[in-house]
């Protein structure tokens, strides 16, 4: 038994001085991820995905090393993704970029290291870490790099190493693998045939970072939604991003500084008054306005009056609320009529969970249920 103690005391010595590697993350090196693909029409795509390793030291770096000037520009532009296309002799019939030294496994070693073209990583990719990266767009792949001082230089490639888009555009991303969003002299969203279902100078267009299958489309200052077809559904005229759509179609905006929802029709439900806003609990919203909050509905009826100095989202029926005196705050307990169903009395509080909720009085903490009894 003393020699586990010893052990265990000489392991937390070790992990409070970082000693121990176990638990460090390593230092990306930089290296290219090497992807070998399944054969297809008896070609076979080799990749070196300089992007991904690229990325993936600037994010380790950012978070190890943060500093005022970003480690993108310290590190400077990526090295473009190198394909090689060879059959199954091992003849290369086509490439795309230069590798100073070229280590490829034979077609034989190859074949147990083959990996399919589908659409998994490049989702994972373009939502891990800081930066938002993909350089596979399936079913294509990305050429060039993304160098600020050559904007010009990305295009596309498939699988078979045709050229499918002409590396003159600044921007390409893709949102969830059912269509592209490109900025060359025109902002276009294609298809994954590359059809252009959308195409206008008026707008930037990116795959939204709120819902899934949307576009955002930004303009100046203002932004709206777009469908993945090209139909506007929100019109461009909101200070912030469109917020995610909730289980009630609905999607926060944001005006002059003001909250309000939209649905997916692109009408304004709840209009931009709102100081700002919780998330719907119970059928109702918690809002802010005057300083004071209540809480509304769906169609943006006032259900409780705004006269609360704190005003908590709905947890099993209940929301935690707060009145202020002075400097002082006291804490109760509201139901979705209004009704206050535990006195404001409480110096502090906390949700209730499984029926029961913490709160202070007189500096100490005690646990009571939903009719304000003291358990003990």
């Amino acid at each position: 038994m003393n020699k586990i103690i010893l052990l265990f005391l000489i392991l937390i010595s070790n992990l409070s001085f970082g000693q121990l590697s176990l638990f460090k993350r390593e230092e990306p090196s930089g290296e290219p991820d090497i992807h070998y693909y399944n054969f297809y029409n008896d070609i076979q795509m080799v990749e070196f995905d300089y992007l991904s390793a690229y990325h993936r030291k600037v994010n380790y770096l950012e978070q190890a090393q943060p500093r005022a000037l970003t480690w993108e520009m310290v590190l400077g532009p990526p090295h473009p993704n190198v394909y090689i296309f060879r059959d199954r002799n091992g003849k290369i019939v086509k490439q795309f970029g230069s590798l100073d030294d070229a280590k490829l496994l034979s077609v034989e070693e190859s074949l147990t290291k083959t990996e399919s073209h589908n659409s998994f990583k490049s989702n994972l990719g373009s939502v891990l870490g800081f930066s938002r990266i993909s350089t596979r767009y399936y079913p294509y792949y990305l050429l060039g790099t993304m160098d600020r001082n050559s904007p010009r230089d990305l295009g596309l490639i498939d699988s078979l190493g045709n050229v499918v888009l002409n590396q003159e555009y600044h921007i390409i991303w893709q949102g969830d693998s059912n269509f592209i969003a490109i900025k060359g002299d025109t902002n276009e969203l294609r298809d994954l045939k590359l059809k252009i279902v959308f195409s206008t100078t008026e707008f930037n267009l990116q795959p939204s970072q709120s819902n899934s299958g949307y576009v955002d489309i930004i303009k100046d200052e203002k932004r709206g939604l777009m469908n993945s077809s090209g139909k506007i559904i929100v019109p461009c005229e909101y200070n912030m991003l469109v917020g995610s759509f909730n289980e009630l179609g609905l999607a926060r905006v944001e005006k002059n500084g003001k909250v309000g929802f939209v649905n997916k029709d692109g009408d304004l439900v709840i209009k931009c008054k709102y100081e700002n806003a919780g998330s719907f609990k119970n059928g109702l919203l918690n809002v802010r306005i005057d300083d004071k909050w209540g809480y509304i509905d769906a169609k943006g009826k006032t259900i409780i009056q705004p006269k609360y100095e704190i005003g908590i989202e709905f947890v099993d029926g209940i929301a935690r609320v707060a009145r202020r005196e002075g400097s002082l705050y006291y804490f109760g307990y509201i139901d979705i009529k209004g009704n206050e169903v535990i006195p404001l009395t409480y110096s502090k509080a906390e949700d209730f969970e499984k029926g029961f909720a913490r709160v202070m009085i007189d500096d100490k903490w005690i646990k009571i249920d939903k009719n304000g009894v003291e358990q003990k």
